[in-house]
């Protein structure tokens, strides 16, 4: 370990690892950073997301509120919205990703989010 920080890492928290980055998340509130992962220099400190544990494919992360919107950003040094979508429905489950679909569970459906 070449750095350690304290005081990061909420009581109940997601990690994301992508490339050199570590993503924080917080599920208990407003809460997210990013981190350098061989320095542990932040990167990152804004809390752009609040609700379920995010995701990543292709270069982009995904993470899903409680109300069931979602929100994409660039994974990248500096916060970058990408786009915002909303599923009309609430959600209180960690999202599940196999292959190429999405699995939500919402408080009325349980959803699979795929191409056609």
């Amino acid at each position: 370990m070449s750095r350690q920080v304290d005081n990061v890492t909420p009581y109940v928290s997601s990690l994301l690892i992508q490339g050199n980055r570590i993503y924080v998340y917080s599920v208990l509130g407003p809460a997210m950073s990013c981190r350098e992962a061989q320095t542990g220099w932040a990167l990152l400190t804004e809390p752009p997301l609040e609700g379920l544990p995010p995701w990543e494919r292709a270069g982009t992360l995904y993470g899903p509120d409680r109300n069931g919107a979602t929100i994409a950003l660039k994974n990248a040094d500096t916060l970058e919205v990408v786009s915002t979508d909303k599923l009309g429905d609430g959600l209180n489950a960690s999202p599940a990703a196999v292959g190429d679909e999405l699995g939500l569970r919402g408080n009325r459906c349980l959803y699979c989010i795929a191409k056609r």
